[in-house]
């Protein structure tokens, strides 16, 4: 006997019919499935079947159905906001407008992020000290730290021996040059691109 224990109520049992249950979301109940029953058990919320559990512990989505926030297969556009981005190591700005932001979004999965940036024609302003590290606020906090190579533009000359840091518990993520090289004052001259797997709450 296979017993799935789920905090839910049973509607029907078809058990002519190639379904053995539909249960809906709510409190109490169990469906046990027989040795010999291959038949999958439904799982409804509001009257519309959302997830289908076959006996032999396969889970399939149905009807839009989504782990954590965000549907199987779609993104999650970032707002822009000029103060997501800032410079740090130094006392110059890194200035990032709207029209520079190639992709800025996720996706998510579960306790699962992907995070993409792609960032180009930015300025960095002339007065001031040189700063060396550049920071992102993202719509989410990591639970795990992250560490992913990136490709930088510093005074228009793309490199790839770049890497970002997220840490578990923030919601920053930094990204400087391997060779910690300050960034270089310029108008249109600096550009960020990486995408980040990470666990978040």
């Amino acid at each position: 006997m296979r017993r799935f224990a789920m905090m839910v109520a049973v509607l029907a049992v078809i058990s002519a019919s190639a379904l053995l249950a539909q249960v809906t979301l709510g409190t109490g109940g169990a469906v046990t499935l027989g040795s010999g029953d291959r038949r999958p058990v439904d799982i409804i919320a509001d009257g519309v079947p959302y997830l289908r559990i076959q006996p032999g512990g396969q889970i399939t989505l149905l009807n839009g159905a989504a782990f954590g926030n965000n549907t199987i297969g779609t993104t999650t556009d970032v707002p822009f906001s000029a103060s997501n981005f800032t410079l740090t190591g130094g006392t110059k700005t890194w200035t990032v407008q709207e029209a520079d932001v190639i992709a800025h979004y996720y996706a998510g999965i579960g306790k699962m992020r992907w995070y993409s940036l792609d960032v180009v024609s930015t300025d960095i302003s002339a007065a001031g000290t040189d700063g060396n590290v550049m920071n992102i606020v993202v719509p989410f906090v990591a639970t795990r730290r992250a560490v992913v190579p990136a490709v930088i533009s510093n005074n228009n000359v793309w490199s790839s021996d770049a890497r970002c840091l997220m840490p578990a518990g923030g919601s920053l993520i930094t990204c400087v040059l391997n060779s910690a090289a300050h960034f270089t004052a310029g108008t249109g001259t600096q550009g960020l691109r990486f995408q980040l797997q990470v666990e978040a709450q």
